[in-house]
């Protein structure tokens, strides 16, 4: 299943393409951009947007769009999620669209003819108040629109960037863990653990420690963890780690104890 931040990405990239108040600019995503290494950096400013040479076919060829123009483009960064406070059940998911210009071509024959503050402040009011889904609307950041040099190479690099920033308030969802197994009554050295009611089914790895503050991962990446099958013998005064796993939940918190 797609993930709230991947999904922001793709329905805010496809809502803005579809926004004639953007024919004219280029467009790319970070993450394609990043995933796909033919696609060179400077194409956001120096070629126009590519379209489907035949709308009503996905497999049509790509060709340059008759209305798009060079100079200047957008540049959709990977969102980022903040947890304001971590008990708390809100996140932020944090989204930044940079406008990148180079001016000299921007404002010639064939150019965009609109400055990188303006394209900022047009895809800050595109973002501004949208709701996608069951989420709360778009909010501008308090530094809403921002100079964005990093992603440029300096202020001396004979290119103008600014970064709008909107975040997405959402309640954070918590993914379900195993139950901790029970560990029984120690019986003259006898180690023997229950899975939780909600996990059942799970594994248990256990593995002995040196000292009940020695914290070790009891897990199969663990060469010197074991898979619990049943009551162990240990000798009394082991230290022992144990935690359960199973594919669909998170793994339990890890328990220690020492055996008597």
């Amino acid at each position: 299943m797609a993930t709230d931040i991947l999904q922001v990405q793709e329905v805010l990239f496809a809502g803005a393409k579809s926004c004639a108040l953007f024919d004219a600019f280029n467009m790319t995503q970070e993450r394609q951009f990043l995933m796909e290494s033919e696609i060179e950096f400077s194409a956001i400013w120096q070629s126009p947007r590519l379209i489907l040479s035949d709308a009503s076919d996905p497999s049509s060829a790509l060709m340059a769009d008759p209305n798009g123009k060079v100079g200047a483009g957008y540049y959709f960064e990977m969102p980022r999620l903040e947890i304001k406070h971590p008990n708390g059940l809100q996140r932020n998911l944090i989204v930044s669209v940079a406008s990148i210009e180079e001016r000299n071509l921007n404002f010639a024959p064939g150019g965009t003819m609109t400055s990188t503050e303006e394209m900022a402040e047009l895809m800050l009011d595109f973002m501004f108040g949208w709701c996608m889904g069951l989420s709360s609307a778009l909010t501008p950041e308090t530094g809403a629109v921002l100079p964005a040099y990093d992603l440029v190479g300096g202020k001396d690099s004979g290119l103008m960037s600014y970064r709008a920033t909107v975040s997405l308030r959402r309640e954070r969802r918590f993914r379900a863990r195993c139950d901790v197994p029970v560990l029984a009554e120690p019986n003259a050295g006898t180690f023997t653990l229950t899975n939780g009611s909600n996990t059942p089914d799970a594994d248990i790895y256990y593995m002995t420690a040196g000292d009940v503050g020695d914290l070790r991962l009891p897990g199969k990446s663990n060469s010197d963890a074991v898979k619990y099958s049943g009551p162990v013998s240990l000798d009394s005064g082991t230290v022992v780690n144990w935690a359960a796993w199973r594919a669909d939940k998170l793994p339990s918190h890890i328990s220690v104890a020492q055996v008597t």
